[in-house]
């Protein structure tokens, strides 16, 4: 028998913890498992969390929301669920995810969005018994920094070169002095996302969901790098790097629309990659949706190696 308990900052470990169970090879760093759960990204986002407790103890952990439905007039709700091995692998796993069901629709929504990892058979087949349809893929891959560490650093020079013959400079949002930077990386942001393959809707970041993402605990602001030609940031690039345990992810490569096709993009890239190596970092992960062919087509050329990603699956009521 499962139980619905409230989720609190109280319990990130406990989040952290049962996140890890249920992904070994992907670990949930307990830092920012609590840094999530203070406040949600922007004041008016609605969340849809819980703990799913059998015998008194907390066995699963599940977590969704949405933009208020004013912002998100397609009413889309997004939903993850994480459990011990013995739920996934057993009949607990229908009951958690009838539950989570049922506290999603109370939000009254017209969508549901059923996030899971492609390789989680069993977790999708059951899924897609209480009528969820297989909507996209983010394709995931991993990066070997050791075996193409000499290579990635000649790349990079490479990429130095060519933006400085482009009259594009490149450095870290830490060392960049513009006054006015967040509203031109904001600006950067909102116009880059507007070309994201996607079925749920994107829409675009306020400044206070910026700033909230610049204080994670994830981020440095000396590991996030810019682009800039003129006055105006053209590029981002930045890894997101787990303060206690975790693999570190590609979080955003970017350039301005107007000023695709000059290898911006790659040349941020690369700068991320090669600080990573730097560092003594051993791997990094990245994902894009499965029609992004650009970005599938560098992966391919620096030699990331396929894992698997996350399956979209949705269910429109």
């Amino acid at each position: 028998m499962i139980r619905r308990a409230p989720v609190s900052v109280d319990v990130s470990d406990v989040v952290a913890d049962i996140m890890t169970a249920a992904r070994p090879d992907e670990p949930q760093d307990p830092v920012y498992s609590r840094w999530w759960l203070e406040r949600p990204m922007r004041p008016d986002s609605i969340r849809v969390l819980a703990l799913w407790e059998s015998e008194g103890r907390p066995v699963a952990y599940t977590e969704g929301g949405h933009l208020p439905w004013r912002v998100e007039p397609e009413r889309f709700i997004w939903m993850e669920l994480y459990a011990l091995p013995e739920v996934l692998a057993g009949p607990l796993l229908g009951e958690v995810q009838d539950g989570f069901i049922e506290q999603a629709l109370e939000d009254e929504p017209n969508v549901l969005n059923y996030q899971v990892w492609e390789d989680a058979e069993r977790e999708i087949t059951s899924i897609e018994k209480r009528g969820f349809v297989r909507d996209r893929l983010s394709k995931a891959w991993e990066l070997d920094l050791v075996r193409h560490g000499e290579r990635l650093l000649a790349e990079r020079e490479k990429g130095r070169a060519r933006m400085a013959a482009e009259g594009v400079t490149l450095a870290t949002l830490a060392a960049d002095q513009d006054p006015d930077k967040l509203p031109k990386l904001l600006r950067l942001i909102n116009l880059s996302q507007r070309d994201i393959p996607t079925t749920v809707p994107i829409h675009d970041e306020t400044m206070e969901e910026t700033v909230r993402w610049l204080e994670a605990p994830v981020l440095r602001h000396d590991r996030y790098w810019i682009a800039r030609e003129g006055d105006d940031i053209v590029g981002l690039s930045y890894l997101q790097y787990p303060p206690q345990r975790g693999n570190v992810w590609t979080g955003y490569t970017a350039s301005l629309p107007s000023h695709r096709g000059r290898g911006i993009a790659r040349a941020e890239k690369m700068e991320t990659l090669g600080q990573a190596v730097d560092l003594g970092v051993t791997r990094v992960r990245t994902d894009n949706d499965e029609e992004n062919a650009p970005m599938l087509h560098i992966n391919e050329q620096l030699g990331y190696e396929r894992i698997p990603g996350v399956l979209s699956f949705l269910k429109r009521l």
